[in-house]
């Protein structure tokens, strides 16, 4: 109601979209995804589609034919530049939205072997996750990582608008050109955009469907998370076999990236997928992401400290302490979900964290950039 009235003394849609985000961000469950589904399923036309959103008409279009990022670059792990396209709020709100409808729509249609952008409701019996995707590779001799070079910049504007024209939406064509302008920048899908990620999933359905086809004949197992590949075998995976994942991958306009493809045989130490560890019959998490942990945390309480004894005469925290603090406390909690509760290491630095950040308080969404892969806790 607040932004109902905001909205008409203002004139601005965004206060219905806020609102909207608001009630949409909670954990949904298996039956409010299927609501979701029918719901945008049930567009059959621009009105009935701004009407779901909760943004004019005029708003939408306008968003659509003239879509604004502000651009700019950060570092990588390994200190290459990351080059982020981040839509301006208006429209952030908006994609921030309709990729809540996107993803009850592609968890319905999703594949497999897909465990990256996978919305997982509270109900879900076998969430997708980093761990998940880890495990499914247990037990295996032989293990072929590769990467899609540039995954979201290789789906062009034509194949999000094919996507939305394809049996699994079936809209009519102006619903296809406004959603295809309103989600693509610079004739692809931007890296920053909130419905990039699901997108990329619909996009990459019959690449999916290629590769289970390739594994099935060679009795593989085959994970995707996000544009990294997984494939795990009893049997040798040889030189012909990553010619067949190029082929297939080039067929759907991707290329493989050398730089990042790796091949495990018997005996290797450390074989590990999307950054974790796959030895014998369990995950892990690499030898120093535990030490490097625990480093990090030690200068957190050195921070927190320094910062209690110099009062700055603000109550809270200047904003880079408390963007340190989260992202410490998300390096944990990452830890915490791949190791569990009661492991050792766990529990100590568990202990040497609250302790570091006295008296406690209460912390928000969170995310492991450093880490490469994004564990969120509202999908």
């Amino acid at each position: 109601m607040f932004f109902d009235i905001l909205g008409k003394i203002f004139g601005d849609d965004d206060f219905q979209i806020r609102e909207n985000n608001q009630k949409m961000n909670k954990k949904p469950t298996r039956r409010t995804l299927a609501r979701r589904h029918e719901a945008l399923l049930a567009c059959r036309g621009l009105e009935d589609l701004a009407q779901l959103l909760g943004i004019a008409v005029e708003r939408l279009m306008a968003l659509a034919t003239n879509p604004q990022y502000r651009e700019f670059t950060t570092p990588k792990k390994d200190g290459s530049p990351r080059y982020i396209e981040d839509p301006i709020p208006p429209l952030k709100r908006t994609q921030d939205y309709l990729g809540d409808f996107l993803q009850a729509v592609y968890y319905t249609h999703r594949t497999p072997v897909a465990y990256g952008f996978v919305i997982r409701p509270l109900d879900d019996p076998e969430p997708r996750h980093v761990l998940s995707n880890a495990q499914a590779h247990l037990g295996r001799d032989w293990l072929l990582n590769t990467d899609l070079e540039d995954f979201f910049h290789f789906i062009p504007t034509e194949r999000v608008r094919e996507v939305f024209a394809a049996p699994i939406f079936g809209f009519p064509d102006d619903v296809c050109d406004l959603l295809a302008g309103l989600c693509t920048h610079k004739g692809r899908l931007p890296m920053g955009a909130p419905t990039s990620p699901v997108l990329s999933n619909l996009v990459s359905i019959p690449l999916d469907q290629d590769l289970m086809a390739l594994a099935k004949q060679e009795n593989w197992i085959y994970t995707r998370y996000a544009d990294d590949l997984s494939f795990s075998s009893a049997a040798p995976i040889e030189a012909h076999h990553l010619a067949c994942i190029e082929a297939i991958a080039r067929q759907w306009g991707h290329e493989l990236n050398p730089l990042k493809t790796r091949l495990y045989q018997p005996g290797d130490p450390d074989k590990e997928v999307t950054g974790l560890i796959v030895s014998g019959d369990a995950v892990t998490l690499p030898d120093d992401y535990l030490p490097t942990l625990e480093a990090a945390i030690d200068h957190l309480s050195k921070v927190v400290s320094a910062q209690q004894q110099v009062p700055s005469g603000r109550s809270q925290p200047s904003p880079w302490v408390e963007d340190l603090r989260m992202g410490v406390h998300g390096k944990l909690e990452f830890a915490r979900h791949i190791l569990g509760e009661n492991h050792h290491w766990v529990s100590r630095l568990s202990g040497r964290y609250h302790d570091a950040v006295r008296p406690p308080e209460e912390y928000g969404a969170l995310s492991w950039l450093e880490f490469g892969y994004e564990w969120d806790f509202r999908s």
